[in-house]
């Protein structure tokens, strides 16, 4: 995985060439996968893993953080054990004739969605579907409410389909 901060302009014999400057390299993506797996890990037990300095590994950390890569640290909930074992994907289609009529966009849709308790993520995709819509509940009853009475009640979206998570991994 390659990524890139800004475009450094060469002037050569060939005209104008572009660099690309790395804004990572190697061990930043190694620090990152061992953050990822657990983001509760020391510096110095990232150094024993990487055998990168703590300083170093202290720094390293800093810089990716001022410059966003790294945005914020999470922790994994097993939702079965807080009471909330049915976990789904929602595939939402806007109707785009409302939405124009109505002067709001699939964007306002989503943040709608987003407010709605139990959803735990919304993004805006490509494909047939125009939303895609994660949400964890306490069961059949709260699903069969969700959709029909929160969901589907929103103004501009014309269809849902559910999907029931069966395992994750």
């Amino acid at each position: 995985m390659d990524l890139y901060t800004k475009n450094t302009i060469i002037k050569s014999n060939y005209g104008i060439l572009f660099h690309m400057t790395p804004l990572i390299d190697s061990k930043d993506l190694e620090i990152l996968e061992l953050l990822k797996s657990n983001s509760k890990l020391t510096v110095q037990q990232l150094s024993r893993k990487t055998s990168i300095p703590p300083t170093t590994i202290h720094n390293r950390i800093k810089q990716m953080e001022e410059s966003k890569i790294i945005q914020g640290y999470s922790i994994t909930i097993d939702k079965t054990r807080i009471g909330l074992p049915i976990s789904v994907f929602i595939l939402v289609t806007i109707h785009y004739d409302h939405t124009k009529a109505k002067k709001f966009s699939q964007k306002e849709v989503a943040r709608q969605i987003k407010a709605i308790k139990g959803v735990e993520h919304v993004a805006i995709v490509t494909g047939k579907t125009d939303i895609l819509v994660r949400a964890d509940l306490e069961g059949i009853q709260a699903l069969d409410s969700f959709l029909l009475e929160r969901l589907r009640n929103i103004e501009g979206i014309n269809q849902t389909e559910t999907l029931l998570i069966l395992s994750e991994f």
